[in-house]
């Protein structure tokens, strides 16, 4: 009964929304939460007095999970709406005030929060993504994540409107980042099994990095850099290594300046991980080899692509991902390394094809020529000393 009355009220709302053109859109969101609020206390109580517990839909009690998709269609609904602008997000804050609210009401009088609150969490990022992405492609009326500057208002919007409704969802973010965290903490501290994986705290992190303006994309990039070593998990780390990326362009977004720099950014990150894929071999860390590999491919070529285009330094660039990557299969008796590296080299003369055709100095040609000639030495030096071992592999 309570999730038929829950169901009335927001396709109410979300009529009167769409009538009102999205201009009454935070007011309304704010009357059916709150009418919705006073359902679920009804519902709560009744199954509290019978001794009874609400049914629960991926972690959170059916109600209050009906209440949250029912705010999101309002909220989505709004943004489709004639009225609706670029310039007035005050909705979407309000939006996420009244999640908020209503995940930490979720908690309230339960006795297994080590379970409940990563699953509250998980629901707010997730509803917040869900509205954020739907209300960029298919309403086109917010702004593109990690593209956002917060710090100038768009066509119609106001610092109010549009600036404090950033900083809100932001601060939001905030208490999620360190209360996921601190609940991680507290799992560990009791010797709790690892529920998330490698794919959920990456997943955490990017989702963190698409809503965020910057600071506390960092953060959670910081926090998920120190649970993914705790937890021993290479894709948590690698995933994180290219978020970097990603909240370094939303800061950009807020200094123009900075935009260029992030090719560098990439740059760096990618020597970064070549750097950490040959110290695998003397560590004897082979797990982590895949891991620097993809982070390596994905950040130096593109890096260097963006700010030289096709040029000789891409072809000594991934002639240098091929080597490093050749030797770490030969070392680590690895044929899927071994085949990747053949395949860059395959790559990297394609490319010098290319780069030929363009006007290109007897200079570069030398380097390029002395790179091929120095990975085809060590390849060739280092198969004759392993082969033995690797016709074995």
């Amino acid at each position: 009964i309570v999730l038929a009355f829950i169901a009335g009220i927001i396709l109410f709302g979300v009529y009167v929304v769409w009538s009102s053109g999205g201009s009454a859109s935070a007011g309304v969101l704010v009357v059916r939460g709150a009418i919705s609020l006073v359902l679920i206390g009804i519902s709560r109580w009744r199954a509290s007095s019978n001794e009874l517990t609400l049914p629960d839909l991926l972690g959170i009690e059916t109600p209050f999970a009906a209440t949250i998709a029912g705010l999101t269609l309002m909220h989505f609904t709004g943004r489709l709406a004639a009225g609706a602008s670029m310039g007035n997000q005050v909705d979407f804050a309000v939006f996420a005030i009244i999640l908020f609210l209503l995940v930490g009401i979720s908690l309230t009088g339960r006795k297994d929060l080590v379970h409940r609150i990563p699953a509250a969490i998980e629901w707010y990022i997730a509803t917040l993504v869900i509205a954020r992405c739907a209300g960029t492609v298919m309403a086109g009326t917010m702004p593109m994540p990690v593209l956002t500057d917060p710090l100038t208002p768009l066509a119609g919007g106001t610092t109010i409107s549009f600036t404090v409704p950033w900083i809100i969802v932001e601060v939001a973010l905030l208490v999620c980042v360190i209360g996921w965290d601190w609940i991680e903490g507290v799992r560990r501290k009791n010797n709790l099994p690892d529920f998330h994986g490698a794919a959920g705290r990456g997943g955490w992190v990017i989702l963190i990095t698409i809503l965020s303006i910057g600071p506390v994309a960092f953060l959670a990039i910081i926090l998920g850099l120190r649970r993914g070593i705790q937890w021993k998990q290479p894709a948590v780390v690698g995933i994180n290594i290219f978020a970097i990326v990603l909240a370094s362009r939303s800061v950009a977004s807020m200094y123009s300046d900075l935009i260029p720099y992030i090719a560098h950014v990439m740059i760096i990150l990618g020597l970064f991980s070549l750097a950490c894929l040959a110290a695998t071999v003397p560590m004897r860390r082979p797990a982590w080899s895949t891991t620097w590999s993809w982070d390596a491919h994905l950040l130096l070529p593109l890096g260097l692509l963006l700010i030289t285009g096709v040029s000789p330094f891409l072809v000594v660039s991934i002639l240098a991902l091929s080597l490093v990557i050749w030797v770490t299969g030969i070392l680590q008796l690895r044929r899927s390394l071994r085949i990747w590296g053949a395949t860059d080299l395959i790559l990297a003369l394609v490319i010098a094809a290319l780069a030929a055709q363009g006007e290109i100095n007897s200079t570069s040609l030398l380097l390029m020529g002395i790179a091929l000639g120095v990975e085809l030495g060590i390849i060739a030096w280092l198969g004759q000393k392993h082969e033995g071992q690797m016709a074995v592999d």
